[in-house]
């Protein structure tokens, strides 16, 4: 009997990362071929001007804030240092140089450095990542970059050292549509001196620009293959609403899972319920519920699963934030014999513009949080990355300015903030991409003789605003934030 609580409790440990609200990237990670930190951030699901994940596409961090971490060190239960990342950047903010040194013996496999190049509009140009091998850096993988002059990712050319030489292994090649759309995903591989067809992935779009469906294929004896196939379904905000995916068995497509989800008026996600397939048919599996506060913080995230026919309490997360709306502590309890029971906190610091300068684990054990080893913590730095602590339980993060000008002189960038649909009769969806909590935004609308029509504070990144009692007509919408204003256009048809 201990030992099946024992292991329900370390499947529900790990289940905790994935059921947590807030997700980011990985700081120290398995590198990927399709890793890039220039103006296009490209990864299987993240195509073009959306992605199938509730989050919209996002420029690289380096090109939308002002403030990076330069120094992180992690920390084991008992306070001694384990891990060092630090950066380097160019005067435009790009990172240069990206380096993990371990602080103990013992921690070797975890030394490594990553050094970028970059074009005069800050598109990467080459990654390359090195170990820590018998006292010295030894090159490990290489990749190489091209752009259109949209700044799309053409191709990826990923690259692994061998015997002394680079040699080539896997090339992306990318095809958009006049709206910077992803068309087409080929890779092929390099066997025999010779580049062969490997993947390819295929997109069509919905009117506003979202991912209607991606058709993956892979190729075999000579000719492509179905292999998977999404179908994805948005609301008028742009938030999927359901989420289709299929496999191809025995010459048909057979749904293996369905996602679909329910908002708020805010365009917060309320529900997410998950269907798997059993004996060819989609049935419940997972469901997740979430509570906001006023300012659109996640207060609560419930994850449920489906037994003996009725849903069932599995886990919970209970969040915090303090006055500018970060997120400082997530407590998560899972459910055992009718109750719940408190497993674990996260608890974050944050300086006066955002950044986490402190993170922590703890485990609850006899009526208090105690520290505890983590691999994973999240460091928030407008995005969110996600620091691998290796057998430690905090970190401590300095940050620095980087670019060519602090944060209070950083002008906010119209590229970032859309309008849609565009003429509207009701209903306009205002998003701003480069929004941060930290700093206080007002959205207004005026018509065009400059007569205010509305005012109100932006505090998330989506928002909605009702236009049906508004004559026919020109309307401006201003953004103004303490870095500058922006105006755009929009029509109020009927």
């Amino acid at each position: 009997m201990k030992k099946l609580l024992f292991l329900v409790l370390l499947i529900a440990i790990v289940l905790f990362s994935t059921a947590q609200f807030s997700h980011g990237q990985d700081l120290l990670s398995d590198i990927k071929r399709t890793e890039i930190k220039g103006n296009t951030l490209w990864q299987q699901q993240n195509i073009g001007n959306n992605q199938f994940t509730e989050q919209q596409s996002k420029s690289n961090p380096s090109k939308n804030q002002s403030y990076k971490f330069d120094t992180i060190i992690t920390y084991d239960t008992s306070e001694v240092n384990l891990l060092r990342y630090t950066q380097s950047f160019d005067a435009a903010g790009n990172v240069l140089v990206y380096r993990c040194e371990p602080l103990q013996n013992g921690f070797d496999v975890y030394y490594e450095r990553r050094t970028y190049t970059y074009d005069t509009y800050g598109n990467t140009l080459s990654h390359i990542f090195e170990n820590w091998q018998g006292g010295a850096w030894t090159n490990n993988i290489k990749d190489t970059y091209t752009y259109d002059v949209a700044g799309n990712l053409v191709t990826n050319l990923y690259e692994e050292w061998q015997g002394g030489t680079w040699v080539k292994y896997l090339l992306d090649t990318n095809t958009y549509d006049l709206n910077n759309n992803m068309l087409i995903g080929l890779t092929k591989i390099y066997q025999g001196g010779l580049w062969e067809n490997n993947f390819r992935r295929t997109y069509t779009y919905d009117s506003n620009g979202y991912i209607n469906t991606c058709l993956q294929e892979q190729w075999q004896t000579g000719a492509w293959v179905n292999y998977h196939f999404d179908t994805c379904n948005y609301s008028p905000a742009g938030k999927l609403l359901k989420r289709l995916e299929r496999y191809w068995q025995s010459g048909a497509w057979k749904d293996m899972l369905r996602v679909t989800n329910i908002y708020d008026v805010n365009n917060n996600l309320l529900t997410s319920i998950q269907e798997v397939s059993q004996g060819g048919v989609l049935v419940n599996n997972q469901k997740m519920t979430y509570t906001y506060d006023v300012n659109g913080n996640a207060v609560t995230s419930l994850m449920e699963q489906w037994q003996g026919g009725a849903w069932v309490n599995f886990i919970r997360h209970t969040y915090a934030y303090d006055a500018n709306n970060n997120m400082i502590s997530d407590v998560g309890d899972l459910w055992q014999g009718g109750a719940w029971i408190t497993m674990q906190r996260h608890s974050y610091t944050f300086d006066s513009y955002g950044n986490s300068i402190t993170g922590k684990y703890e485990k609850f054990a006899n009526g208090n949080f105690h520290p505890y080893v983590a691999d994973i913590l999240n460091l928030c730095e407008n995005e969110i990355w996600k620091i691998k602590t290796i057998y430690g339980y905090r970190y401590g993060a300095h940050f620095v300015t980087a670019g060519p000008a602090g944060m209070a002189d950083q002008s906010i960038n119209e590229t970032f903030l859309r309008i849609f649909p565009n003429p509207a009769a009701e209903k306009i969806n205002v998003t701003y991409d480069a929004f941060n909590k930290a700093e206080k935004m007002t959205i207004s609308v005026t018509d065009n003789n400059g007569r205010s029509i509305l005012s109100q504070p932006m505090h998330q990144k989506d928002m909605q605003i009702n236009i049906a009692g508004l004559s026919k007509g020109l309307y401006l919408l201003r953004l103004e934030g303490k870095n500058g204003t922006i105006v755009k256009k929009f029509i109020k048809e009927k």
